[in-house]
């Protein structure tokens, strides 16, 4: 696949809760379609959208992410994101996207990553919303919100991204950031 020292320099980055702030848009469309304001979007223990959106079940939250054009027009970089991938390009990394999507929801994400990651947007590989983790990528990092992706990974510096402290009451063996900037100190 990739020679020892080209391994050495890639590092894959998630998007949804890593590089957009999803659960933010999230909760703006719930507030904005039900009236409703959203729970703390700061779950313990839970990556669930829905706990935060108490009037909306589980099929609800994955149909709006299957079609996300929505969630796209909402969410924003999250803090510190855009000047973490610009000093990481800057030291030389060979940044890549890997992200899951359902065939309705490539077109929303790829525009969403130019808008705001134009240097990533032709390094992004996308995996069927079906598979369950991101296992077969491995780089010298990847930088996910999922520990699921984390685990599994045979990267030499798998970092979870906990921005909203979803795993905040765990005690788990891996790299855990709360910031980007504490993320790119780690590389």
């Amino acid at each position: 696949m990739f020679t020892r020292e080209e391994n050495r320099k890639i590092i894959f980055v998630d998007v949804d809760d890593t590089l957009a702030d999803t659960r933010a848009a999230i909760a703006a469309l719930y507030k904005e379609i039900t009236g409703d304001e959203p729970h703390d979007v700061r779950v313990k223990g839970s990556k669930k959208y829905f706990e935060f959106c108490p009037l909306w079940d589980d099929s609800h939250v994955s149909k709006l992410f299957r079609s996300s054009k929505e969630i796209y027009e909402k969410a924003v970089p999250l803090d510190g994101a855009v000047e973490g991938i610009k000093y990481l390009l800057g030291k030389g990394y060979d940044v890549r996207v890997v992200t899951m999507h359902s065939p309705e929801s490539v077109v929303y994400k790829h525009r969403w990553i130019e808008k705001y990651f134009p240097e990533l947007e032709s390094k992004v590989y996308y995996i069927d919303w079906r598979m369950k983790n991101k296992d077969v990528f491995n780089g010298y990092a990847i930088i996910d919100d999922d520990i699921k992706n984390i685990k599994t990974n045979e990267s030499n510096m798998p970092i979870l991204l906990d921005y909203y402290g979803i795993y905040d009451d765990m005690i788990l063996n891996h790299n855990i950031c709360k910031t980007w900037k504490e993320a790119v100190k780690k590389l």
